[in-house]
């Protein structure tokens, strides 16, 4: 008897669900599927709630078509091909079940294959609304581009009660001017220059303060309330092992940029009037060869060294782009791409890491799609942005109970609140990690390794008798201690005792 290992472990989630003294856990209400809050968005990336408890969206957008002369357009890819500037970018306020473009005429450059705009939006507890514009190149090639080019790379800003927005920060110009990671190693093959910026996510600090993360320059900057940018951190470039691919010895390792694309702050609790004491977090997309489990969540500790100043709290994870942090100290890190941008099919994955250290894979290639933005509201659910490369009108906003099941078959025996997440790191996309997850919880089911449960491995006779054997002592079936040996074929497997209990209460049979 074969089958695959996950396959066979769904099902006998369900009998477990039936059979298993669940009162320890405690039953889930039932199973849930992420719903959607809003659609109809135009490149959706990462979003916010402000202080009026709405939702904030910001909306990369679609660009814009060619003027009489293309002056608005700069040459994308091959054929000719071309990518045009507009003023689609915008964010979109949801509240109360309605969604509304309270932020539009941001800039934005676009091609069939995404868009240049805005990433991110934070809100102040006046009403300003701020949005951070994404470049993605030199600043120095987006200076001589000219207007309207030079909008990118930035920080705009709209007071409340106002119409329009207008620019507050050039984040690029910083870059341009300082390039804080200039002196990095670099591949010698690479010719390109160190001077790279793109801004890609933002959000307020306690004492006012705008903190910036450009994945492009590998640092967080801070803006002052004049609009005045100053170094916040570098993130460290870490030497990484080279794909096999480039034809380099074995053992040959090559540099990776870090790419920060998330920055979080988790205010401290409780506040204390007049000290600035937030936890800043920062999140890593990593650069090329994006090795699976090579990115970290970083926070900013107190060293006056701004290249040294950073202490990695979340390891382990791949290819983040975005972060964030629910009240009881939950992280929720959105991974682009969890088995890595250089695969066949990059697929997506919301990683929760719970303040005990334990991690469960939230939502999958199955509910995301091209995913931009996390964020957890004052409702506790967890709301994502999919299709952030999508183009127009396609993008959408889910949410999701993080104490809910998502698999039926495990709801009723398994509370996701109560079953921590496995170590197996190769059931992230697997439709069945939870029944996996909720098996293990209960030491029925057990991995290859301490780090590998081979979902799609076959599962031989001998594992499932012993499977079973454990299944129905859980559920208050006593087992003979002592069976007699029943099949002398089995006599040096580690299964053969739980082959021998099974026989003797009638449960298997062998091969005549």
């Amino acid at each position: 008897m074969k089958c695959r290992r996950g396959i066979a472990l769904g099902a006998l989630a369900g009998a477990a669900m039936m059979v298993l003294p669940i009162a320890t856990a405690g039953p889930a209400s039932a199973a849930s599927a992420p719903q959607i809050v809003a659609s109809g968005l135009d490149n959706p990336e990462k979003l916010t709630f402000g202080p009026d408890g709405a939702l904030y969206v910001a909306e990369a957008g679609i660009g814009g078509p060619p003027n009489a002369t293309h002056s608005n357009c700069i040459p994308a890819g091959d054929q000719s091909a071309e990518s045009c500037y507009g003023d689609s970018g915008a964010v979109t306020k949801i509240a109360s079940g309605a969604q509304t473009r309270v932020v539009v005429g941001l800039p934005s450059l676009a091609t069939a294959d995404g868009s240049s705009g805005p990433t991110d939006v934070a809100v102040a507890s006046n009403g300003t609304i701020y949005v951070v514009n994404s470049l993605g190149t030199d600043p120095n090639q987006r200076d001589q581009a000219g207007a309207p080019f030079t909008n990118l790379g930035t920080v705009y800003r709209q007071a409340s009660g106002a119409t329009a927005p207008s620019s507050f920060a050039d984040i690029a110009a910083f870059e341009r001017d300082n390039d804080p990671d200039k002196n990095e190693p670099r591949d010698p093959s690479d010719p390109s220059p160190t001077t790279d910026s793109n801004p890609f996510a933002l959000t307020l600090a306690s004492d006012g303060r705008l903190l910036v993360a450009d994945a492009g320059a590998n640092d967080v900057v801070a803006v002052d309330s004049a609009g005045v940018v100053s170094l916040l951190t570098a993130l460290p470039f870490r030497q990484v092992d080279a794909p096999p691919f480039l034809g380099m010895p074995p053992g040959s390792q090559i540099p990776m940029q870090p790419v920060p694309t998330a920055v979080e702050v988790v205010p401290a609790q409780p506040p204390v009037p007049g000290v600035t004491n937030d936890k800043i977090l920062v999140g890593q997309l990593t650069g090329f060869p994006f090795p699976v489990g090579g990115a970290n969540i970083y926070s900013v500790n107190s060293n006056t060294d701004k290249h040294n100043n950073l202490d990695v709290v979340h390891s382990g994870l791949t290819n983040v782009i975005d972060v964030a942090v629910a009240p009881d100290g939950t992280v929720y890190a959105l991974e682009f791409a969890s088995n890595g941008l250089l695969a066949d099919t990059p697929t997506p994955a919301l990683i929760q890491i719970r303040p005990d250290g334990t991690r469960k894979s939230l939502l999958s290639a199955d509910d995301l799609n091209v995913p931009g933005g996390v964020a957890v509201g004052p409702d506790g659910m967890v709301y994502v942005t999919n299709c952030a490369l999508c183009g127009d009108n396609k993008g959408t906003v889910i949410k999701v109970d993080p104490t809910v099941a998502r698999d039926p078959a495990t709801a009723s025996a398994c509370h996701p609140a109560n079953v921590p997440g496995t170590t197996f790191e190769d059931i992230t996309q697997d439709s069945h990690r939870e029944a996996i997850e909720c098996l293990a919880f209960w030491g029925l089911a057990q991995g290859k390794t301490a780090t590998t449960f081979d979902p799609h491995g076959p599962v031989t006779r001998g594992e499932a008798a012993s499977t079973i054997a454990r299944l129905m002592e859980a559920a208050g079936f006593a087992l003979p201690a002592n069976p007699p040996n029943k099949f002398p074929d089995d006599d040096s497997s580690v299964h053969a005792h739980r082959i021998d209990q099974l026989a003797d209460v009638g449960v298997i049979s062998g091969f005549i």
